[in-house]
């Protein structure tokens, strides 16, 4: 599986950029990286990108994005 994680300029705030809705194939499927500690409570689905900095994307989550990750 590839890592990904949030890039940052040399000041510490986060690099965004605007993604056009006509170049997204298809969904990804990422999986935190864990620490060795345990998870907090507030961890949930709308928040779990701002809490993780980085993250693994499943490739193999169906033979589509297999095909094109690959």
């Amino acid at each position: 599986m590839w890592m990904v994680q949030c890039s940052f300029h040399l000041d510490g705030s986060q690099e965004l950029s605007v993604i056009h809705l006509d170049t997204i194939i298809c969904a990804l499927h990422l999986l935190p990286m864990f620490s060795d500690q345990f998870i907090d409570n507030d961890v949930l689905f709308h928040n779990s990108l701002d809490l993780f900095t980085s993250f693994y994307v499943n490739q193999f989550v169906d033979h589509n994005s297999f095909d094109i990750l690959s």
